[in-house]
């Protein structure tokens, strides 16, 4: 199964011969990739060949120092992307002010994964303080900008770090301290569309702690702030409550109260919107499952997986579902789940953990 399927999209990396160690330009096209080691290697070159570099604290040795950290991080390997961290000192420091404008070159991602690392390492406590001082910050900036595009952008960088907190919270299971947050960056929001996106957030969140009818009004809010047609009203930043969105939701709702049947249609009309959606693969395969069609969900989640490769290979949550459903109907499930670990290890970018095959 696990091979070519017909019409199926291809993983076709850049040749790593063809990126110049100071090529950023594609250094980024290989992370999206998913190429880490690859990335990880051409910056570490960039950084370490004398002459390569424009010089320590230039944005474009800063920008090549948060692609060698964000690689070790993506590799797992945490204690050497916090040594490299640490050896960068503070992010504001004055060596760092460089642009053109003599501001900051210190990039925000870089800034992300700082607040991150302590997480990584097992403080979580440490790390959700940093995401809100980082947030604190964003919105400090966005207070004193110039002019509406700057003020824009650093209230998108404070909502980047509270999403990170929220998640944060979810992953300690603090629901309640999630949907606070939440509750806030809606009545924040700039737009009804983003708005949209938040309030179906908070409705997931919801039906974690087993609350439908919370998780209704906020489903319906969602789709109140969206357009007639399930898009946003105001699609001013890519901000995306989509009519597929909108039917995993409803097959959500539908299954928090067991009406499996019902839900099954919800979450096929989503792939029928957006056909390589991995959520909407992933609830309708469940969802298949659940109606005792449990042959119909393999077959979901194997053309998920083979007919779009760069996205959908990536997700661990759909190899850890297939295997499941091998474990229940395949005649030999190590073979079958062998063969997926094996395809996987060809196609797959180098972050996934191949653990989720449950080998």
């Amino acid at each position: 199964m696990f091979e070519r399927a017909p019409g199926a999209m291809t993983f076709t990396p850049i040749p790593p011969s063809s990126v110049r160690p100071g090529d950023l330009v594609a250094t980024h096209a290989l992370a999206r990739q998913g190429a880490w080691r690859l990335v990880l290697d051409k910056t570490k070159h960039f950084l370490l060949t004398p002459g390569s570099s424009p010089g320590a604290g230039s944005p474009q040795w800063l920008a090549a120092k948060t692609y060698q950290i964000a690689s070790l991080v993506k590799l797992r390997s945490h204690a050497a992307a916090s040594e490299e961290m640490r050896a960068l000192g503070d992010l504001d420091d004055p060596r760092y002010n460089t642009n053109a404008d003599g501001s900051c070159a210190t990039p925000f991602a870089l800034r992300l994964i700082r607040a991150d690392l302590p997480r990584l390492l097992g403080r979580m406590s440490e790390s959700l303080d940093a995401h809100y001082a980082l947030a604190e910050r964003c919105s400090r900036e966005a207070n004193a900008a110039a002019d509406e595009d700057e003020k824009t952008r650093w209230s998108r960088r404070r909502d980047c770090a509270l999403h990170a907190a929220v998640n944060l919270h979810l992953g300690a299971k603090d629901h309640l301290a999630a949907l606070a947050r939440l509750d806030w960056l809606a009545r924040r929001c700039a737009s009804t569309a983003e708005r949209a996106v938040v309030l179906s957030l908070a409705g997931r969140v919801h039906l974690h702690l087993g609350d439908v009818d919370g998780a209704r009004m906020c489903f319906d809010a969602a789709a109140a702030a969206a357009g007639p047609d399930g898009e946003p009203r105001d699609d001013d930043d890519g901000y995306d409550y989509t009519r597929a969105q909108r039917a995993i939701d409803a097959g959500l709702l539908a299954f928090a109260t067991k009406e499996y049947a019902t839900g099954k249609k919800h979450f096929e009309d989503a792939l029928r919107v957006s056909p390589r959606d991995p959520d909407a693969a992933n609830n309708l395969a469940v969802a298949r499952v659940y109606v005792g069609d449990l042959a119909g969900g393999v077959k979901v989640l194997e053309r998920a997986m083979t007919t779009d490769v760069t996205a959908n290979a990536q997700k661990e949550s759909l190899a850890t579902n297939l295997c499941s459903m091998y474990e229940l109907l395949a005649p030999e499930p190590v073979v079958a789940k062998r063969a997926l670990a094996g395809w996987l290890g060809r196609v797959a970018p180098d972050d996934l953990d191949l653990t989720c095959t449950r080998l």
